[in-house]
Formats: structure tokens, C-alpha cells, sequence
């Protein structure tokens, strides 16, 4: 009866091992897990941050966009009714054009010549 005492008492403690290591394991993987969803949730929060931020540009360039063709549409309406500004605007931008023309030769002939 002693003995049968001992072998029970032994397959007890033996099932309680068995049953805290099992917790720990368990514990563990819980713990592994958790961290990894804080990990996602993280990610998740920085990027509706960035998203957000994204939003707003996009509201700001919309704006933007707006004013540039309010401004546009001015500067067309003012040119419309000043001809002459117009046919100068076009001149001085010949003549612009013309010296780059000019310079990109120079320097090309330079550069050949050396």
C-alpha cells in the first residue's frame, strides 16, 4: 500500500509538472503573441499617420491648384485686353531664346576648339 501511495503521489507531482510547463508554454506563446499584435498595431497607427498626412497634401494641393488657375485666369483675361503686352511678352521671350541659342553655340565652339 506504501509503495502504491508513492507511485500515486509520484504520477501527481508528475502531472502537476507536466501541467505548470504546459502553462509556462502557454504563457509564453501568449506573451510572443501579444507582442506581435503591439507590434501590428503600431504599424497600423503609423500608417493612418501617414495616410492622414497624405490626405491632408492632397487637400492642400487641391487648394493650390484652385488659386494657380484663379490666377491663370486673370492673368489671360488682363493679357486680352492689353494686346500690346501681349506681342512684348512674346518679343522678350524670342529674344531670350535667341541668346541661349546664341551661348549654347559659344560654348559648344569653345569646347571644339579646345
Amino acid at each position: 500500500v506504501g509503495s502504491e501511495m508513492c507511485i500515486r503521489d509520484r504520477s501527481k507531482k508528475m502531472q502537476e509538472n507536466l501541467y505548470a510547463n504546459k502553462l509556462a508554454e502557454t504563457d509564453e506563446h501568449t506573451k510572443k503573441l501579444l507582442d506581435e499584435k503591439e507590434g501590428i498595431d503600431k504599424s497600423l497607427d503609423r500608417a493612418n499617420e501617414v495616410f492622414n498626412k497624405a490626405k491632408d497634401v492632397h487637400q492642400q494641393l487641391i487648394g493650390q491648384s484652385g488659386n494657380l488657375n484663379i490666377v491663370s485666369l486673370k492673368m489671360k483675361k488682363f493679357l486680352n485686353e492689353i494686346p500690346g503686352l501681349n506681342n512684348l511678352i512674346h518679343s522678350i521671350e524670342r529674344a531670350k531664346m535667341k541668346r541661349k541659342i546664341i551661348l549654347a553655340f559659344t560654348i559648344a565652339a569653345c569646347v571644339l576648339f579646345i
